[in-house]
């Protein structure tokens, strides 16, 4: 049996790890969901006993369709893909801003 994350916890996971790595995961150039010991706004979200390398290269949409993590979890796949857009097009300096943003759109909680 999975937990199941509101989303809420999935908004407070996802942010409180991007403020902390506070750098990109990005492997050969291209945003990863882990590069090392990095993790994606995504990344974060998969346990590690269900990361594959296989799962790279697979959009956050499609991730959720091919390995059901978004599914198993309870993770809201839309606020996902929204957090991943700030991973992968926001410079770091921009994340708390933009996840102020998206707290507010969204009717969440944003407490760095």
């Amino acid at each position: 049996m999975y937990p199941i994350f509101t989303k809420q916890e999935t908004f407070d996971i996802v942010a409180r790890h991007l403020l902390t790595q506070n750098q990109m995961a990005v492997d050969r150039g291209t945003c990863a969901y882990r590069a090392g010991d990095l993790r994606c706004a995504a990344g974060a979200l998969i346990p590690d006993d269900e990361y594959t390398i296989e799962m790279e290269g697979y959009a956050a949409s499609n991730l959720c369709s091919k390995y059901a993590f978004a599914t198993w979890y309870g993770h809201d796949i839309e606020l996902v893909k929204q957090l991943q857009n700030i991973h992968d097009r926001a410079v770091e300096s921009e994340w708390h801003n933009q996840l102020g943003y998206l707290a507010r759109g969204e009717s969440l909680v944003f407490t760095p």
